[in-house]
């Protein structure tokens, strides 16, 4: 987008559609079945459900193929007509008791699930603005463990409009590893417990995470 440098796009686009290819093979129809889908990662959560998360990053990625095969020229209608069908199937987990989405046979309900379908657009940003404020109401919710997740928690607060709220999180999660003593942003961080790894020890973490420094992104970006 900023160089206009066609010629790497068009070099690039096969490795985009294998990706696409290789993950269509894991639907049931329209909706993803994780089992054939295999490691989908989203978060350093070994408790999280991943149906609804992958179904929905499913679409984000197709509206991102269907956006660069219009700058190449090429026909998007198969593309469309698969957003359009996996957005309906994404829909149907959406609970109507609680206003949330649900994943899994457990009809589990996560802060990863909801800000995966408020990023793939599956919902409104009112309907976002809904489901962000119902889900820190909602006791049993699965929490996120990492500052790659909660980049797209924060993403999802701004997509959704609320903007102020989004700037407050930040402030409030990434400030904890400052209160933490730390002075670089780490790998995983549950403000809950600090002590927390999936690896089965602090020593094995990246203390000095690239992803983990996306504030930087969204503070230049959205705020200054």
């Amino acid at each position: 987008e900023n160089t206009g440098d066609h010629e790497t796009l068009e070099e690039l686009e096969p490795v985009c559609w294998r990706q696409i290819e290789l993950l269509k093979e894991a639907f049931a129809g329209d909706m993803l079945d994780v089992e054939k889908a295999g490691n989908i990662f989203i978060d350093w959560n070994f408790d999280l459900d991943k149906q609804a998360c992958g179904q929905a990053i499913w679409i984000y990625a197709l509206k991102d193929m269907i956006r660069i095969e219009k700058v190449l020229g090429h026909d998007t209608k198969n593309l469309a007509d698969d957003v359009q069908a996996k957005t309906k199937a994404a829909l149907s987990l959406l609970d109507e008791k609680t206003g949330l989405f649900v994943s899994g046979s457990d009809r589990q309900v996560s802060y990863a699930s909801q800000l995966w379908m408020i990023l793939a657009g599956v919902v409104t940003a009112e309907q976002g603005r809904q489901i962000l404020r119902k889900l820190d109401h909602y006791e049993n919710a699965v929490k996120l463990n990492s500052p790659y997740a909660y980049h797209h928690y924060i993403q999802a607060l701004i997509d959704a409009g609320m903007k102020e709220e989004a700037y407050r999180r930040m402030h409030e999660y990434w400030d904890g590893m400052i209160r933490e003593g730390s002075d670089t942003f780490w790998e995983i961080y549950n403000p809950l417990d600090p002590d927390m790894s999936p690896y089965g020890g602090l020593a094995v973490h990246s203390f000095c995470h690239a992803w983990s420094c996306t504030p930087a992104y969204f503070l230049r970006k959205y705020f200054y």
